[in-house]
C-alpha cells in the first residue's frame, strides 16, 4: 500500500529532514520519497521513540 501511495505518509521534517512516517499496526514506518521508489530508513515499535533511533542524514564525505 505504501509503496504504490507514497502520498499518504506525513511528513517528520523536525527528526529526519525530507523524512515521512505511516502507521502500520503496531509499528511506524520512516521512510523518504526517492524517483520513482520510496525507501524505507527504520520501522519502530510504538515504544521506541524515533528521535533515539533515526539519524540525520549527512553527505557521504562529511
Amino acid at each position: 500500500m505504501l509503496a504504490d501511495n507514497p502520498a499518504v505518509g506525513q511528513s517528520c521534517d523536525d527528526i529526519y529532514p525530507s523524512g515521512f512516517y505511516f502507521p502500520v499496526g503496531r509499528h511506524t514506518a520512516y521512510f523518504t520519497k526517492e524517483d520513482g521508489f520510496i525507501l524505507v530508513v527504520a520501522v519502530l515499535g510504538q515504544s521506541q521513540l524515533p528521535q533515539n533511533h533515526l539519524r540525520q542524514k549527512s553527505h557521504p564525505n562529511t
